[in-house]
């Protein structure tokens, strides 16, 4: 699909359930944490107040939040503890 840009609009695709992110997200390893559920909250919120508008989806903007948290150090260790080798190994590329 395209938008009025002319580029396609990444919102549209799907991933297969075989390739490399299942859950369709290259974020998945975050899905357990408390930091991804305060996020996904914190922008519900906003989303329902319309203070903001998403234009991506939901798993995106959480899961990169919590990238650039965790890649940051401003998340305790309790936290990125929570987070598998393999989800570590793949956000270190």
């Amino acid at each position: 699909m395209e938008n009025k840009s002319g580029r396609a609009d990444r919102r549209t695709k799907t991933s297969s359930l075989n390739g490399p992110h299942a859950s369709g997200h290259p974020y998945a390893g975050y899905e357990s944490t408390k930091l991804w559920k305060t996020l996904d909250q914190a922008i519900a919120d906003l989303v329902k107040n319309r203070d903001l508008e998403e234009r991506t989806t939901r798993s995106h903007l959480v899961g990169y939040l919590c990238k650039k948290l965790v890649s940051n150090d401003l998340v305790t260790v309790r936290t990125t503890k929570a987070l598998n080798k393999a989800t570590k190994s793949r956000l270190t590329r």
